[in-house]
């Protein structure tokens, strides 16, 4: 993603989660796909933190770890939050 399309893609989220009552605490996006440095980052704040929902553009964003659905299922049992995509 180009630096463009990262900056449209973290207003989205912003609006779309302050359409949705949710509080927007941090947006993770990977510098390196072959190195998921970012997820793991993720992973410790939602755990650490106790998050309860994760926000994410689509389930395409989890492809990079796996099949998105079986992450997107590890990372709610590993966590407890809920992830949610946007429309």
């Amino acid at each position: 993603m180009c630096t463009s399309e990262v900056n449209r893609t973290k207003e989205r989220l912003t609006r779309f989660a302050a359409a949705s009552n949710l509080e927007l605490a941090a947006i993770f996006v990977e510098e390196d796909t072959r190195s998921p440095a970012a997820f793991g980052r993720l992973l410790d704040a939602v755990i650490r933190d106790q998050v309860e929902v994760v926000l994410l553009p689509s389930m395409l964003h989890l492809i990079v770890l796996g099949d998105p659905g079986h992450i997107k299922d590890y990372f709610e049992a590993a966590t407890g939050a809920r992830v949610v995509t946007m429309p």
